[in-house]
C-alpha cells in the first residue's frame, strides 16, 4: 500500500513539473506572437509571397498573347529585383526576431531541433 501512495505522489509531482514547462513555453510563444517585430515580419512574408505569385501570372499573360515577348522579359526583371529585396526584407525581420527572443528561448529553453 505504501508503495502505491509513494508512487502516485511521485507521478502527480512529475506531472506538475511537465505542466509548469508548457505554460512558460506558451507564453514565450504568445509573447513572440504578439510583438510588434513578428507582426512586421508576417506582413513582409506574405508580401512577398504575393510578390512570386505574381509570376506565374505573367507567364499566362504573356501565353494568352495579352503582352508582347519584350513587355514579359521587362516585367520579369522588375518582378524578380522586386521579390529579391521583399525578400531581404522578410530576412531582416526574422533575423530581428531572433536577435530580440533568442535570450528568451534560452532561458525557456526552447531550442531548435
Amino acid at each position: 500500500m505504501r508503495l502505491i501512495l509513494i508512487s502516485l505522489f511521485c507521478l502527480s509531482l512529475f506531472s506538475c513539473q511537465q505542466q509548469e514547462t508548457e505554460r512558460k513555453e506558451d507564453v514565450v510563444l504568445d509573447k513572440v506572437a504578439s510583438s510588434d517585430t513578428y507582426q512586421k515580419y508576417m506582413e513582409a512574408y506574405k508580401d512577398y509571397q504575393s510578390c512570386k505569385q505574381e509570376r506565374p501570372q505573367l507567364t499566362q499573360d504573356y501565353m494568352d498573347n495579352k503582352i508582347t515577348a519584350e513587355e514579359f522579359r521587362e516585367r520579369l526583371k522588375v518582378n524578380g529585383k522586386a521579390c529579391n529585396i521583399k525578400r531581404d526584407i522578410y530576412n531582416r525581420y526574422y533575423r530581428l526576431l531572433q536577435a530580440e527572443f533568442d535570450k528568451e528561448a534560452e532561458a525557456y529553453k526552447i531550442n531548435e531541433e
